[in-house]
């Protein structure tokens, strides 16, 4: 197909730096295509609030923010936040406040805000490299259903992925001005602002600038880097609560000291070597949709091979390019992820964009030198057998969205059968418990959203033991225990109230595994022993990694 864009003349050059004027309707009406295409699947498959604890405590902290406060006004005494940084709550707010706290209007302009994002990398790549490169690498992750499920969900992905790439963009900016600097400069910490994880992208701008002996602009970021990120996590070092798994500043402590999720001893060579097989093995292949025959090994050792030759080369193609930054990001990024405490697949998903630029930018060098006369078969066919593998699995997705009502979502298709059973579990407690009832869940966000109700964390009535977990219930005016999400948190409840389950007493149940119990007040006991019987037989959700904390944390 001729888009009207300028092929190479040599197969031994690829065309750079292409002026836009030169690009036909035709080009262009296929990058408008593929963009409307990405906005409209993630509208098609987007997900209402469900049990997901995030979600729920983002726009609850927006509604905070709006009222000049950043504090979780869902739990009891309202304790200032410290867990997630306030860029993301600062965009729903900001959305709410204009356009009201519509999860629809929200929900599309996350998917306009990940369009956005695609189209910036697909820009740099034109810019820097070839219109047909930036086409092909548009095509791949307007697509992918990573990045389209997180433009269709209330998440930190998108609007990260958003801004860091806005970052990115303004650094091939020519020519370079104060006003792209500060710009740059921005986008940068305000990603950071969205998602602490994203602390590489600030180091890979500062070491960029040190390399190229720009150390005015260097220490300038320095400064505004340490007074605006550096006073989040100071306050994250200093807030009185750290609860590993909800903490980045308790889990980096327990990673210093070697620790696992259990405390166990977890040695540096052991961590990185398991992070980095999980990530190269499973998780990376995973998220880029690579097509793989099931029950099958050699195609995986192909498609290995071909990612650690292809990502190669295309990342010293982007080095030799002059766009350092990204390749100082992204070994940044991925130094973080295998040091951290255990593998999180979804922190690969803002970064694909620049992992499909590297893989299809390495593929093009090996077509030319292995096939000249063939300049862009390798890079297409890369680009084709991914496109399809990921239109295939959006279809399916596709088809069963279908039988989700979001109008009604408790009783329809939008969640599985256990995370329906805890919705009605928290229907019933905002329909049929009094409304200064106190409670404790393990996804306190997202219950408090579902029913209005205060509640009481799981760390403040345990402490680490189940001795005395009663009287601290009753000193905190716990009323009920809701149970239904599965997680490793709520099962170290179960395990804490089994040994006094004599002192609750079930209030309703919701097969297959929600329910809600009364806590029994002074010291009254129910010698029926049905709560006994429901803590006995905790359902475990395989979803989780024993080994993490909280596994869906963003």
């Amino acid at each position: 197909m001729n888009l009207g864009v300028s092929t190479p003349s040599s197969s031994s050059e690829i065309p750079a730096r292409t002026q836009s004027g030169s690009l036909s309707p035709v080009f262009w009406s296929a990058v408008a295509g593929l963009l409307v295409l990405h906005v409209a699947i993630a509208w098609i498959l987007r997900q209402p609030i469900g049990v997901g604890n995030d979600d729920a405590i983002y726009l609850q902290l927006s509604r905070s923010l709006q009222g000049l406060s950043y504090r979780e006004e869902y739990l009891v005494g309202a304790p200032w936040h410290s867990q997630y940084p306030p860029g993301y709550p600062m965009i729903l707010a900001m959305i709410s406040a204009i356009l009201g706290e519509r999860l629809g209007v929200i929900l599309a302009l996350s998917a306009l805000i990940s369009a956005g994002a695609l189209f910036l990398v697909f820009d740099a790549t034109r810019r820097l490299w070839s219109p047909v490169l930036a086409l092909m690498v548009l095509a791949v992750c307007a697509v992918n259903p990573s990045l389209i499920q997180n433009a269709g969900e209330i998440a930190t992905e998108t609007s990260y992925m958003a801004f860091s790439a806005l970052a990115l963009w303004f650094s091939v900016r020519k020519p370079e001005s104060k006003t792209t600097i500060v710009l740059a400069i921005a986008a940068a910490i305000f990603s950071v602002l969205i998602r602490s994880a994203g602390v590489p992208l600030l180091a890979a701008f500062f070491f960029a600038w040190l390399i190229e002996r720009r150390f005015q602009r260097a220490i300038v970021f320095a400064a505004a880097t340490a007074v605006f990120v550096g006073s989040w996590l100071a306050w994250t070092v200093v807030a009185p609560q750290r609860e590993r798994g909800r903490s980045y500043v308790a889990d980096a402590t327990a990673l210093i000291k070697g620790r696992n999720a259990k405390g166990k001893a977890f040695l540096l060579p052991v961590r990185i070597g398991r992070n980095a097989r999980a990530y190269v093995l499973k998780s990376l292949p995973s998220k880029m949709n690579l097509p793989v025959i099931s029950g099958t090994l050699i195609d995986n050792i192909i498609w290995l091979l071909v990612m650690v030759a292809c990502i190669g080369l295309g990342s010293w193609m982007i080095w030799q390019r002059q766009w350092r930054l990204v390749i100082l990001y992204l070994l940044l990024y991925a130094g973080l992820l295998v040091l951290w405490s255990w593998p999180i697949a979804r922190f690969l998903d803002p970064i694909l964009p620049f992992v499909f630029l590297a893989l299809l930018l390495g593929a093009w060098g090996f077509n030319r030198r292995f096939l000249p006369r063939f300049s862009w078969a390798i890079p297409i066919a890369l680009t084709a057998m991914i496109t399809v593998s990921s239109l295939a699995q959006l279809a399916t997705g596709i088809a069963e969205s279908r039988t989700c009502d979001r109008a009604n979502p408790r009783e329809s298709a939008c969640f599985s059968a256990k995370e329906r059973a805890f919705l009605n579990a928290a229907q019933y407690a905002k329909t049929q418990t009094e409304k200064s009832a106190r409670f404790v869940s393990s996804k306190e966000g997202a219950f408090s959203y579902h029913t209005g109700r205060e509640l009481v964390t799981i760390a403040t009535v345990y402490h680490r033991g189940a001795e005395g977990i009663i009287d601290r219930m009753h000193s905190n005016n716990v009323s009920y225990v809701a149970l239904g999400t599965g997680t490793g948190r709520e099962r170290v409840l179960i395990d804490a109230l089994h040994r006094v389950c004599d002192r609750l007493e079930v209030v309703q149940l919701f097969p297959p595994q929600a329910a809600i119990l009364r806590v029994l007040p002074g010291s009254q006991t129910d010698q029926s022993g049905q709560a006994c019987g429901v803590l006995s037989r905790p359902a475990q959700d395989s979803s989780s990694d024993p080994d993490v904390p909280w596994s869906k944390r963003r």
